[in-house]
């Protein structure tokens, strides 16, 4: 039987589709194809399931709760947008692939990948602002770019940032704490492939940086002309300023 198709109405932006908390475990699915070129905008505190290989398409963006790409559910955004407010992209056995840049706006946004397939084509980043989180529990996951220039403010915070913590990720180039200010990178389980530079504390002031970890799993690098840069400085400061 095929799936029921639904198509938003056409809007001067990307359509808004709300879910509010439900009780305890509860979540708000949405078993029909979505359709459409005006992307989507996700709303409400609770958590919405995509379950159909949607063909809807443009922009997304994540202003409230949680929009997860569910088993069976596929969805492909020109951009991605997760705002602050505790809002969250979660794939959970489906497939999400984002063309253009995928940026977060902190204040407990995050991206969290436990299963299935995510494809960041156009990068992902944060505004300098702290507690982005950019998480990989599980599936296989690819970037062409990770950007933190700021995940913590004067302390170092492993809990936010880019955590491996199970699955496969392969990132062109990672960057963490450009901005004057911490930003953060812990592998823990699985693994992760950069096949670019991973730059780690490009600072003009002291006493902030960079800093990355490994605690379990696999960190590979394999850039051949700069590999791992640590402390580089990018003005005219003579010292070591991280």
């Amino acid at each position: 039987v095929p799936p029921n198709i639904m198509t938003p109405p056409a809007t001067t932006g990307p359509p808004t589709t709300t879910a509010n908390r439900r009780g305890g475990t509860a979540v708000a699915t949405i078993g029909a194809v979505l359709n459409g070129s005006g992307g989507l905008a996700k709303a409400g505190t609770g958590t919405l399931v995509l379950t159909r290989e949607n063909m809807i398409a443009g922009p997304l963006n994540v202003g409230r709760g949680t929009l997860r790409i569910g088993p069976g559910g596929s969805l492909s955004a020109t951009t991605l947008t997760v705002a602050g407010n505790v809002s969250s992209l979660n794939v959970a056995g489906g497939t999400f692939v984002a063309s253009g840049l995928a940026t977060m706006t902190p204040g407990n946004s995050s991206i969290v990948i436990d299963s299935g397939m995510a494809r960041f084509d156009g990068g992902v980043t944060c505004t300098n602002s702290r507690d982005a989180i950019f998480r990989v529990r599980g599936g296989n996951v690819s970037a062409s770019s990770v950007f933190f220039p700021r995940t913590s403010d004067a302390t170092i915070n492993f809990g936010t940032g880019l955590l491996i913590q199970g699955g496969t990720t392969t990132i062109g180039s990672v960057s963490l704490g450009t901005v004057n200010s911490w930003g953060v990178m812990s592998v823990e389980a699985g693994s992760l492939a950069i096949t670019g530079p991973l730059t780690v504390g490009h600072q003009v002031r002291s006493g902030r940086g960079g800093a990355f970890r490994v605690t379990g799993g696999e960190l590979q690098v394999s850039d051949s002309e700069f590999g791992v840069v640590m402390s580089r400085n990018p003005g005219t400061n003579p010292n070591n300023v991280s």
